[in-house]
């Protein structure tokens, strides 16, 4: 097994911590990263309690929630002994976040309770396979402002911690974008260490998610 495996996730996935942990589980790494920043963290701390007191869809409830990758990461890393570290950018995060407020709007709000939130879950899982085994089809992610200096912060960051943990077993959880053997992705600025590449695999669809909450 690779020192460095990259595990590739659909983000807001209501079931993805269960699937996570189990994943997580069974790769047993000595340190793990997460796609998230400290800001992101915080912020969703600080105002989940408050944002969650309507009933609100589940999409948009599972955006205000600390994101289920970290949730996964801590309770693993905190049964395991195993740190965990978050490697994202706080600026890309406020920029992010402050777009976020469309999502509350009464129309949308409306929108998303009358969607059923399998759908676009579905349909990212099928997107994410076929770009898993043909990156080329993801080329216009690339030409789609993709974040470059990110990408090169993010592998900067994976560096340095292995540099400081030669020979400990790193797992980074991030989206599954990020993980395209594409020039300027995670994956391709960090190829030369050898990593091993998965994408997370979700649970059934048989239970109705608009019915959990």
């Amino acid at each position: 097994m690779s020192r460095l495996i990259l595990l590739g996730t659909i983000h807001r996935d209501p079931r993805g911590e269960e699937a996570l942990l189990r994943t997580i589980g069974e790769l047993r790494p000595e340190l793990i990263t997460v796609e998230v920043s400290p800001y992101a963290l915080r912020f969703r701390k600080r105002h989940a309690p408050r944002l969650l007191r309507g009933n609100l869809p589940l999409q948009v409830a599972e955006f205000i929630l600390p994101p289920y990758e970290y949730r996964a990461a801590k309770a693993y890393g905190l049964r395991c002994r195993v740190p965990v570290i978050l490697i994202d950018s706080c600026l890309k995060s406020r920029v992010l976040l402050r777009r976020a407020v469309e999502l509350f709007s009464a129309e949308n709000l409306r929108r998303l309770k009358e969607e059923d939130p399998e759908g676009p879950l579905r349909g990212e899982y099928a997107l994410a396979r076929r770009c898993w085994q043909d990156g080329s089809m993801a080329q216009w992610f690339l030409s789609n402002g993709w974040d470059l200096r990110r990408e090169r912060a993010m592998a900067r960051r994976i560096r340095q911690i292995l540099s400081r943990h030669p020979t400990k077993r790193l797992l980074h959880i991030g989206g599954w974008m990020h993980m395209l053997p594409l020039p300027g992705t995670l994956f391709h600025l960090l190829e030369d260490l050898g990593p091993e590449r998965r994408l997370l695999e979700p649970l059934t669809f048989d239970e109705n998610l608009s019915k959990k909450g």
